[in-house]
């Protein structure tokens, strides 16, 4: 009685529940033609296998809303132009349609740097190819800003897909141990998505870039059995343990920070950068957020070894040069990324494969925001039990606070004390809890561990600041 008087009492604006979150859907290796996996070797000299790459290929589960999904890298060279970046000078354009093996042929393409920027004219120094490190801002210390670059047509930022038969595919890269690591075999899984962007702040000012490569890397030891995964943040790496990021069906789950891409071991999550550039920080706080409701990735259904690929081999930025803001020191955070290549992988990747630190914990969670909303309801719901008006009301929403103050009185009169007994140690189920947004929850009645006189719609929370407060209107 108690709560169906306060229900009937209070309305709201019409919000409508998301959908639950189904997971991935089953997974299974894909089957070569005669129908049993593929075990198709690795490149020469790698120790890794098609075969257990599929099998230890992760779920990647995208950020809620995420526009700039994966892409395909003969798709994006199609779809680019090769140029060289000139230090504050027009860029020189060397092939308007490259292809993956063009920019892997050190004949193919030559380019010196600038010898008098203040005229834009002139060349200087020795000639570079395309398969040496010469990435605008990450090369030869004498090239700084400029480099081959492939500059994507814009209109391919949001042309990546995750699902069907169009897919982009994830590629991996085998890494051999070394030292203490003999034995074991790093499987590094790289994703291209075409466009980067923070979600925070200015709308991703100052770090937002064309291009992105990211990575996890599934450790195998000598049986070849997982051991653990390796994540890649920005520029933190981190190390989980295989039995707590290991699905059922045996593939690790990896949540894609939205926008920025970021891969992570917790889903619904929110994490400080705390590493990044001071250039960077000084454009404002910067964070990283995962969910669960975005769309679900199974890379092995569109694997590739990525010492196989035509392109393996170019070393220069993927995605053009600078940003919307004119400053030099944040240009390099704007500028598209090295991708995956042999420099790369004998230089950094052999030991970041086996990275051993811990994974940072978020900044806050989902579910520390579920259990606020929880604790919240519970002591409204305990507090009618104890017939105290003042403490259920001050949980009320604001504007309804009064409304509250006048129907209590009248409804612990109509209450039995059997119902007040219940109220008083009431729980509430968390797994039948429905979140509609990251500002409200609706508790449904069977969510309520006790037998009440509320049977009729859902219990709505929202929040208000930074306190849940019971809404009382219909879920």
């Amino acid at each position: 009685m108690i709560l169906a008087v306060l229900v009937a009492a209070g309305c709201g604006p019409d919000q409508q529940a998301a959908p639950a979150d189904q997971g991935p859907p089953p997974s299974s290796p894909a089957p070569s033609a005669s129908g049993q996996p593929s075990a198709t070797a690795g490149p020469a000299g790698a120790g890794g296998s098609l075969e257990l790459a599929k099998k230890y290929a992760p779920v990647v589960r995208m950020g809620d809303g995420e526009k700039n999904l994966p892409i395909d890298a003969e798709l994006f060279i199609r779809n680019s132009e090769l140029k060289w970046n000139r230090d504050d000078c027009p860029d020189e354009t060397l092939d308007e349609q490259p292809t993956g093996a063009g920019l892997a042929d050190p004949n193919r393409y030559r380019a010196r740097a600038t010898e008098d920027n203040s005229l834009c004219r002139g060349r200087t120094g020795r000639e570079y190819n395309t398969t040496e490190r010469t990435r605008p801002f990450a090369n030869q210390a004498e090239l700084g800003r400029e480099g081959f670059f492939l500059d994507l047509r814009n209109e391919l930022r949001e042309a990546g897909r995750v699902t069907g038969e169009s897919a982009a595919p994830a590629y991996v890269e085998y890494v051999d141990g070394t030292g203490d690591n003999a034995g074991k075999t790093g499987y590094v899984y790289w994703f291209l998505y075409p466009y980067n962007r923070w979600t925070n702040p200015a709308r991703g000012v100052g770090g937002n870039h064309e291009g992105d490569w990211e990575r996890v890397t599934v450790v195998v030891g000598k049986s070849g059995k997982p051991e653990g995964v390796v994540f890649s943040q920005h520029e933190t790496k981190c190390r989980a343990d295989w039995a707590e990021v290991a699905g059922k069906d045996g593939h690790p789950v990896v949540y894609s920070a939205t926008g920025t891409h970021g891969s992570y071991p917790i889903g619904d999550a929110r994490y400080k950068i705390e590493s990044l550039p001071k250039a960077l920080r000084k454009v404002g706080a910067l964070e990283d957020r995962t969910s669960t409701k975005g769309q679900s990735w199974q890379t092995w259904l569109t694997l590739k070894e990525v010492q196989r690929e035509s392109w393996w081999g170019y070393a220069g930025g993927w995605g053009e040069v600078g940003g919307p803001v004119a400053a030099k020191d944040l240009d390099k955070h704007q500028t598209g990324p090295e991708g995956p290549n042999p420099i790369k992988h004998t230089e950094q990747m052999v030991a970041e494969a086996f990275s051993t630190g811990a994974c940072p914990e978020p900044a806050s969670r989902e579910d520390d925001a579920k259990q606020a909303a929880i604790r919240r309801l519970e002591e409204y719901l305990h507090a009618l039990g104890r017939e105290d008006a003042g403490a259920a009301c001050s949980i009320a929403v604001p504007e309804l606070a009064s409304l509250c103050l006048a129907a209590l009185p009248q409804a612990f009169r109509e209450t039995s004390e059997r119902e007040k007994k219940v109220l008083r140690k009431i729980t509430i189920d968390p797994r039948k809890v429905k979140r509609v947004s990251k500002k409200r929850y609706d508790f449904p009645p069977s969510s309520l561990r006790g037998r009440t006189s509320l049977t009729d719609g859902s219990l709505v929370m929202v929040l208000l600041g930074e306190q849940w407060y019971l809404s009382m209107e219909k879920g």
